[in-house]
């Protein structure tokens, strides 16, 4: 029996399965919310260095990645995507319980033992990358890809958002001497998400996997093919953006909550009000992308990134920070919806598992060189002009803008859009304002 999802006809059993993956994301948002978002300051409380809180995500950004050169080989041998995703996230919930419980027992070296755990964390969690990639995009039609995962990126924002406050309002609650108890709750509260997050993944329909080793091709076939392959440039392209953004990305943590000295609240709000605009975002570039391409909204949404880490650098007022990151949330959310889709439509589905792998692969590479870079920098640079944490977020500025100035005008669309030019699509045209496209007008401001 077919029903429809967004004008589309698909099975019942892909439908609720669709459902069942929504479901399975909101638990896996309050892991994201309770957990992921609080491991920088559990390791600032732990008093972590500027160079333990870059390793903290240079490492795992490195070594999860690489893991994915074995999931391939894995689905050949397993010939099931849900076995993998199943198996992967339950071992990434175990890492959960031994990092809740760092303070009580090694206090000292703490900072060290959660960058090793956190590794081991992000190794499962990355493990099945490419067999979750593969298995989604059999079971989403294309038509409505930007619709279905912006909306689902959507609920899985709101989940994150809403948890997330009441976990800086919780830890907010406690003496610093007694903040650890706060942790211990939030990191027990994201293992058990977990699992009921894996519950339902082992709930939903997986096709059947056929793949064929002809069309498999190793990591460095790979690499020699960048320069003159569509899909290569774009993998660089993002591996190079990551790079320029995790210079500064450790350090908007330490920044916030040691030298501007906000509580954990207000540290959640400044978080939380970005992920409020991705939700606000993700189902206006999914219509978008829907219609206009991803590769449209990469290139619109690249050349306006660059500003973010430059407008922290004008001033330190709570309420203006809050401001640079509704602006932060509006633009990630249609670079980040673009880029998860363009992978979708610029390859195979025999190819799909390994072509995610490898960019994801590329993408660790950038982000553990730069933020290994910008930990270097916080530690050894010594600047009397300015604060060392927002030096480092122009030079983040000046290398995002390059890199999208250089490479995205290479990267080509490749599914069928409506061909309209962009000044058109945001309203201008060469004879003035345009009353009839979307955005700007000579009446109203949009």
């Amino acid at each position: 029996m077919k029903k429809e999802v967004g004008s589309v006809k698909v099975k019942d059993e892909t439908k609720k399965s669709l459902k069942y993956s929504v479901i399975s994301g909101s638990f896996y948002g309050v892991t994201d919310g309770s957990a992921n978002s609080y491991v920088s300051p559990f390791a600032i409380a732990m008093n972590a260095s500027n160079n333990q809180v870059a390793l903290l995500t240079s490492i795992p950004s490195l070594i999860g990645p690489l893991s994915q050169l074995g999931t391939v080989k894995a689905m050949e041998k397993t010939k099931s995507r849900k076995k993998i995703i199943i198996m992967s996230a339950l071992l990434q919930s175990m890492m959960l319980i031994p990092m809740m419980l760092i303070p009580f027992i090694f206090l000292n070296k703490g900072a060290a033992i959660l960058v090793v755990l956190f590794s081991l964390y992000a190794v499962f969690g990355s493990f099945f990358g490419p067999a979750w990639t593969s298995w989604m995009g059999d079971l989403v039609p294309e038509k409505i890809r930007g619709r279905y995962f912006g909306n689902r990126a959507k609920i899985i924002g709101l989940v994150i958002l809403v948890v997330s406050l009441i976990a800086g309002f919780l830890l907010d609650r406690f003496p610093k001497n007694k903040v650890f108890i706060g942790f211990f709750v939030l990191f027990l509260v994201a293992f058990i998400a977990r699992l009921l997050s894996v519950y339902f993944v082992s709930k939903m329909y997986e096709p059947k996997l056929v793949i064929k080793k002809s069309l498999q091709f190793s990591f460095f076939e790979f690499i020699k093919k960048v320069p003159s392959n569509n899909f290569g440039r774009f993998s660089i392209y993002i591996a190079l953006i990551n790079f320029a953004v995790y210079v500064a990305g450790p350090f908007f943590a330490v920044y916030m909550l040691k030298d501007l000295e906000f509580n954990y609240v207000q540290y959640t709000i400044i978080n939380i009000v970005s992920g409020m605009a991705t939700l606000i975002g993700l189902p206006l570039w999914g219509k978008f992308e829907d219609k206009y391409g991803n590769v449209r909204a990469l290139k619109i949404c690249g050349l306006l990134i660059p500003l973010v880490p430059l407008l922290w650098t004008f001033s330190p007022n709570f309420y203006y920070l809050v401001f640079i990151q509704i602006y932060a949330g509006l633009v990630w959310s249609g670079f980040n919806l673009a880029a998860a889709n363009f992978i979708f439509d610029a390859t195979s589905i025999q190819r799909r598992a390994t072509c995610d792998a490898y960019n994801t692969i590329l993408s660790g590479i950038g982000i553990f060189i730069g933020a290994i870079l910008g930990g270097y920098l916080a530690t050894h640079l010594k600047i009397s002009f300015m604060n060392i944490f927002l030096f480092i977020f122009v030079i983040s500025t000046i290398l995002r803008l390059l890199i999208s100035l250089l490479i995205l005008p290479t990267i080509k669309e490749v599914r069928k859009v409506k061909r309209t030019p962009l000044l058109s699509i945001i309203g201008l045209t060469q004879k003035g304002f345009n009353h009839e496209t979307i955005g700007w007008n000579a009446q109203k401001k949009k």
